[in-house]
């Protein structure tokens, strides 16, 4: 796979024409080197408005630039639920409805498995 949430600011943190363009290099690469590999897409975070207006951008300079629709062999979107807000900032709603269950801030993902709000 190349890239894993490749628009995430916590992954990839890619533009679409950025990530067309790494997308284009590697998969160029592995299939010169092994023409019956599968490539998969980086999957992003979740299927909101949002993130397809940045997958169709991608797409839209694959094809612009390269002249061809992008070859994926294997397309992913990851399926979390996540509520998504400006600047950076998410919510997640743990368990909504009860007191003290609610994660709210700029969470820092890389520190550990369970998402602690940076201080």
């Amino acid at each position: 796979m190349s890239g894993n949430e490749p628009e995430c600011i916590w992954q990839g943190n890619s533009t679409p024409e950025q990530y067309a363009d790494v997308y284009h290099q590697l998969y160029t690469f592995i299939k010169a080197r092994n023409p019956t590999a599968r490539v998969a897409i980086g999957g992003v975070v979740e299927p909101t408005p949002l993130r397809l207006e940045w997958l169709d951008r991608v797409l839209d300079h694959y094809q612009t630039t390269y002249g061809e629709t992008i070859p994926v062999d294997v397309w992913n979107i990851h399926l979390h639920s996540l509520q998504e807000m400006n600047e950076g900032v998410i919510t997640i709603s743990l368990l909504p409805g009860l007191p003290g269950h609610t994660l709210t801030g700029d969470v820092d993902w890389s520190s550990s498995a369970d998402a602690s709000p940076k201080t």
